[in-house]
């Protein structure tokens, strides 16, 4: 069990698959499209405190009946489909930017 742990561990320090592989980074671009229900809701803070991801918002506008955010997310592959199905699980739409915004 010590080792096991142990093995835990280093997969996360040195980002590391169960077979030892290092996993990639990925970074996307997005938008994501709040119905109202959700535009007053912390949804991006409690995003990156459960998956870890890290975002940098692009351009975004909230109303009372709408919001839209665009920007980068970057995670392992893995934790980035979480991430993004999680939103999309809330009713948020996720689509990807093929034009990007401001470099």
């Amino acid at each position: 069990m010590i080792w096991f742990r142990l093995f835990q561990q280093l997969q996360a320090e040195f980002n590391l698959d169960n077979e030892g592989k290092t996993m990639a980074i990925q970074k996307r671009l997005i938008e994501l499209d709040y119905p109202s229900n959700l535009v007053t809701q912390p949804v991006l803070s409690k995003l990156i405190q459960k998956y870890s991801v890290t975002i940098n918002i692009r351009r975004a506008s909230i109303t009372k009946g709408f919001g839209y955010v665009q920007m980068e997310i970057e995670a392992e592959e893995n934790v980035l489909k979480q991430a993004l199905l999680d939103l999309s699980n809330q009713g948020i739409d996720v689509n990807p930017i093929v034009k990007d915004i401001v470099e």
